[in-house]
């Protein structure tokens, strides 16, 4: 009998972060080659509409109640029924399923995340991870911490990359309403593993002659670091269409990506696309992601950053860039769907 696949659409219910738009980016491209049906639940408001026609909307619960108790029980009455999760959670009861882990920074660091966040992961995610069929990961970087934490077989996980966003590729630019010239630029979700706050500190001290610009609003999952002072350097854009995103990649000075902890960094290869010049903290998943394409700085090294940020200058992203848009992530997953 053949396989019924079913994707877990919840992300559509959430705010989007990288994780949301990787689900949605997976889905489209899975449209018109295979035949899939996006559950979500009945009593909560989609955000994300792009995909409505491929949802089916189930079960009396909301957030993780309904992910844990009317998902699986709406699948185990489905005949031969695949599940598909690509935003980390999944429910626990079902095994018939493929789960995607972003990245474990619910482990390095639990002051990162609110206090609801962190209990649901740490609980859901080892069970998640030991009773799938399949895992899928952005990156060597992460599919090694999720071997090394887990003590999962290499044969069992497999590296999907993330890709820029066809949308913005084919976005119209467009300047935002505030007009910026000669600025740096930092585009994320505001939580402290992006240590937004060690770029904001130099620039409103040792860098007050450049201009800064930071997208990314708060979300719910995050502890937010404060970004409410204004400075006349300083901007902090909490919402910007696509096409107002474009524009300031392709009019900004540089990129920079200060993180932590990251499972891949959608930024840069966001700059890359742009052949924006590009700063990154010195993290191996970074080093994985960008290769030579960026300038890399030690963390929590203020005068190492400001000597790499003289440094930046443009650098033509080459074959790096386009090796995560030619991967044919599709196929990839084809092969997880039919072992």
């Amino acid at each position: 009998m053949q396989k019924q696949l079913f994707i877990n659409g919840r992300f559509l219910t959430q705010e989007t972060t990288g994780v949301q738009v990787f689900a949605e980016e997976i889905c489209k491209e899975l449209e018109g080659v295979i035949d899939y049906t996006l559950l979500v639940p009945k009593n909560q408001q989609i955000i994300n509409t792009s995909l409505n026609h491929k949802v089916k909307k189930i079960g009396n619960y909301k957030g993780y109640l309904w992910e844990q108790i009317s998902l699986p029980n709406y699948l185990k009455k489905q005949p031969n029924a695949l599940l598909l999760n690509l935003c980390n959670l999944a429910p626990i009861k079902f095994k018939n399923q493929i789960v995607t882990i972003h990245d474990l920074a619910f482990i390095k660091n639990k002051n990162w995340f609110n206090y609801k966040f962190q209990k649901a992961y740490n609980y859901i995610i080892p069970k998640i991870v030991d009773n799938s069929k399949s895992i899928i990961t952005v990156s060597k970087t992460v599919k090694e911490e999720i071997v090394t934490t887990f003590k999962v077989p290499n044969e069992k996980i497999t590296v999907v990359y993330n890709k820029v966003s066809k949308n913005l590729v084919e976005a119209i630019p467009t300047p935002p309403k505030m007009k910026f010239e000669n600025f740096y630029l930092m585009v994320g979700s505001n939580n402290p593993r992006k240590n937004f706050e060690f770029v904001d500190a130099i620039f409103k001290q040792e860098l007050k002659t450049e201009k800064l610009v930071v997208v990314g609003g708060n979300h719910i999952s995050f502890k937010a670091t404060d970004n409410t002072t204004t400075l006349p350097n300083i901007s902090y854009l909490n919402n910007v269409s696509v096409e107002e995103l474009k524009w300031l990649y392709q009019n900004t000075k540089g990129v920079i990506c200060p993180s932590f902890y990251e499972g891949f960094g959608i930024p840069n290869i966001e700059a890359m696309c742009f052949d924006v010049p590009l700063l990154c903290s010195d993290i191996d998943v970074f080093r994985e992601v960008c290769g030579d394409y960026a300038l890399y700085f030690k963390l929590e090294d203020k005068q190492d950053f400001i000597t790499k940020i003289n440094q930046l200058k443009k650098i033509k992203s080459g074959d790096k860039f386009e090796f995560y848009q030619s991967q044919d992530r599709v196929s990839l997953i084809q092969k997880l769907l039919i072992q």
